[in-house]
């Protein structure tokens, strides 16, 4: 009997001193939940000239069917993107439902079926950049065309402010 009460002691015990972890891997999920819309961006890119990287502020730049474009993710897992009143193409459609995930120790964003709002990348799968509040940035990396026709690999840091 004595040994069946030590047994259960060191159970409990064990149990009650369980580390328990500052940030589980739904953190970010939990705040990312909600409609987004894209509010900054930079372009980091390889110049050939001074054979340098070189970075941009590409927001500027980037077309007003772009900017008009709201992500929404929802709880599940499950969202979608509204491409807006501007059209970038005549046949774009108006909604796509994506999928997203949070992934490798709530750091990195990926998302699905949403090429529009990440310039041509899909799936979008990008380095979660500082806290996520009423807004967020995200840092991925895109296959491109040069000014000389070259292949390379360009790098955008968006922003997203909550809708």
């Amino acid at each position: 009997m004595r040994s069946i009460v030590l047994l259960a002691v060191f159970a409990l015990s064990f149990a009650a001193c369980k580390k328990e972890d500052s940030k589980t891997s739904t953190d970010n999920a939990a705040k990312l939940r909600g409609s987004w819309k894209l509010s900054a961006s930079k372009r980091t890119s390889f110049f050939y000239i001074t054979q340098r990287d070189t970075t941009e502020n590409w927001f500027p730049k980037v077309p007003d069917c772009y900017k008009d474009d709201v992500l929404k993710l929802n709880e599940g897992f499950n969202g979608e993107a509204f491409y807006g009143a501007k059209s970038c193409t005549p046949a774009e459609q108006q909604t796509a439902l994506i999928t997203w995930q949070v992934i490798q120790n709530d750091t990195v964003l990926e998302v699905n079926n949403a090429r529009q709002l990440f310039f041509g990348t899909d799936p979008m799968r990008g380095q979660l950049v500082g806290d996520v509040g009423n807004t967020f940035t995200v840092r991925y990396k895109n296959n491109e065309v040069d000014s000389f026709f070259r292949p390379e690999v360009v790098t955008y840091e968006n922003t997203y402010t909550r809708q």
